[in-house]
């Protein structure tokens, strides 16, 4: 009985938040589901007679301040809905909710353990992927009743536990909606198990770094790379660090090597250049324009010194004002400033680097500036501002002020 008990207060909510972070699901655009989310997270967090934190207060009027003030200048532009303001609220206090549940040590050693579940499951089934991928188009048929409509178009579908993806048959999607995203909670994972085994290599460490490489995501070879100098420089001893002046030049000729002959990392970066500077978008739809990660970005920084305040969930005003319509793009940095303004993208920095300080609080100093540089790399590609995992990583540098103390497994 206890088991069950435990499994719905603090595993079950786990799920809950990967099945919100994976966006693979049809039914994840449905009112009705987060409102059930909701309401389930928050009766256990009253019936479990938790209190919300000071600093959460002032943190949720922040956000309310900025939407005042852009309902107040813009609502001529863009209605202000409601019900929209408080579902992309709901979805920013859900992780602080369980996390104040389950305690951050339960949270954060269940987080990792089933993340590394999830990997391990999608290292075959990617690996049949590849060998058939044809098998796996036939299957869209049965699994794809869940998956999101372009998916089920393209011959994708999601079953929970893994996605293949119709427009990346040859890359591992694990259970996100796209391989980065899914290499991003892997880098997830990483940080707390290297902050749970001292930073050493295991046999957990490995499998994600073999699934990073199956993702074939730029972000997830950057960030890799940014980690692996981390690893080589957190040894204090002499002779450790002689070996390192031999090491550290040949690992960086190789990564750079690797980068110049490697069509994903530095033909997607070239394109990306080029989409962003001289065609200024990717393409045009009938409700949108979709700007490339650079585009979007810059355009965000234009935009944002018209307004520097942030335009909270009218963020679709400076799109709707300069082309008709709104304007989207994968880029996390150009999210919070159209939704937070300068104010939250500065704080956005300095907490993850808090948070990183944190769990690298027995490091040296530049092995805990790598680990931020890392994280800080991770968004940079997707619009991540919302994902429940990366705002708990939020809520551990806004809650926390010393080292945490994780039980062992």
């Amino acid at each position: 009985m206890n088991k069950i008990i435990t499994f719905f207060k603090e595993d079950f909510l786990i799920i809950l938040l990967i099945i919100l972070a994976s966006s693979s699901a049809i039914f994840l655009n449905e009112k009705l589901f987060l409102i059930s989310v909701v309401i389930y997270i928050l009766s256990l967090f009253f019936l479990l007679k938790k209190t919300i934190n000071l600093k959460i207060y002032i943190f949720l009027t922040s956000w309310i301040v900025i939407n005042i003030l852009s309902f107040l200048v813009y609502n001529h532009v863009e209605s202000f809905k409601a019900i929209t303001f408080l579902s992309v609220t709901a979805r920013i206090l859900l992780p602080y909710f369980i996390i104040r549940i389950m305690g951050i040590n339960s949270f954060l050693n269940k987080f990792e353990r089933i993340i590394y579940v999830l990997t391990l499951i999608s290292l075959p089934l990617f690996t049949i992927q590849l060998i058939n991928p044809n098998l796996f188009f036939a299957l869209s048929p049965l699994l794809s009743a869940f998956s999101l409509e372009e998916q089920q178009l393209a011959g994708g579908w999601y079953v929970g536990f893994f996605m293949f993806s119709g427009w990346a048959a040859d890359r591992n999607c694990g259970f996100m909606w796209e391989p980065g995203a899914f290499a991003f909670m892997i880098i997830l994972a990483m940080f707390i198990r290297f902050f749970k085994n001292n930073f050493t290599i295991d046999k957990k460490i490995i499998v994600y770094v073999i699934a990073i490489i199956t993702t074939l995501s730029t972000m997830g070879f950057f960030v890799l790379f940014l980690m692996t100098l981390a690893f080589l420089l957190k040894f204090k001893s002499a002779r450790i660090n002689m070996l390192i002046i031999v090491i550290l030049p040949i690992f960086i000729i190789f990564s750079v090597y690797f980068y110049l002959n490697s069509d994903f990392l530095a033909g997607k970066i070239n394109v990306y250049v080029e989409v962003g500077s001289e065609t200024w978008y990717e393409g045009v739809d009938n409700q949108q324009f979709r700007l490339s990660r650079l585009g979007i970005i810059l355009f965000a920084f234009e935009e944002s010194l018209k307004w520097p305040f942030g335009w909270g969930i009218l963020e679709n005003v400076p799109g709707i004002l300069k082309y008709g319509k709104p304007v989207s793009g994968p880029n996390t940095y150009a999210e919070l400033l159209l939704k937070w303004g300068w104010a939250g993208l500065i704080m956005f920095i300095y907490i993850l680097k808090k948070t990183m300080f944190i769990l690298f609080y027995n490091q040296r100093v530049i092995v805990k500036y790598l680990m931020t540089f890392s994280i800080l790399m991770s968004v940079l590609t997707y619009n991540l501002a919302n994902n429940t995992f990366l705002l708990t990583f939020i809520y551990i540098g806004i809650l926390f002020n010393e080292k945490l103390i994780l039980k062992k497994e």
